[in-house]
């Protein structure tokens, strides 16, 4: 999705659930207590998401925002991949804790993964995601955006979607990627600290706990 397009659909969904959530997702982003270069940024075995990683990257660049430079971590790096491009999935093992993670999943992960991720957080991480049908790492996350068939069918109907493409979840997490990365181009939020919560899309509604 382009830029123009992007910006159409976010006014589309301005005072909506879905795009205050991917607001304070990315000000949890810039304010997560990480030290500059300790954002990554972790997918899934099918989707690394290397797409909002070149957003967040962008927006880092743009904003003078280092907190907001991404490193992506990766399941099957090739040997031969420029260094910032062989880092994987055991780096969250490794390390300082005042890191942050942003997971982007639209599958269920594996359950060694969730292992380590739940090691990063009771090391200090602060863990966002971006998730569809996964409650197990909902529920490990500090802060998330939730996508159920619910939130999917209501945004899928605001924006004219067919009957088919809403009952594909992978549309609507590839639209809440790039307006994540929409968002993490606007001004900086003021906010401050490690954000606790979580927060759930359901059918335009927000719950916080």
């Amino acid at each position: 999705m382009n830029v123009e397009t992007t910006r159409r659909v976010s006014r589309l969904l301005a005072g909506t659930a879905w795009l205050d959530q991917a607001t304070s997702l990315v000000r949890g982003l810039r304010h997560g207590g990480h030290e500059p270069g300790e954002l990554f940024v972790l997918g899934t075995p099918n989707h690394e998401p290397w797409h909002l990683t070149a957003h967040l990257d962008d927006a880092a660049r743009l904003s003078g925002s280092a907190e907001l430079k991404p490193r992506l971590l990766r399941y099957a790096p090739s040997p031969t991949a420029a260094p910032h491009l062989r880092l994987d999935v055991r780096t969250l093992s490794t390390g300082r804790g005042d890191r942050t993670v942003l997971v982007a999943a639209p599958e269920a992960m594996g359950a060694d993964v969730l292992q380590r991720l739940s090691d990063a957080r009771r090391s200090g991480a602060t863990i966002f995601a971006v998730e569809a049908h996964n409650a197990e790492l909902r529920d490990l996350a500090h802060e998330s955006i939730s996508l159920d068939t619910d939130a999917v069918e209501v945004i899928g109907g605001r924006l004219g979607w067919s009957v088919e493409r809403r009952s594909d979840v992978r549309p609507a997490f590839d639209l809440t990627e790039d307006l994540l990365g929409l968002v993490a181009n606007s001004t900086p939020g003021r906010q401050s600290g490690r954000i606790l919560r979580t927060v759930t899309l359901r059918c335009g509604r927000t719950r916080v706990r």
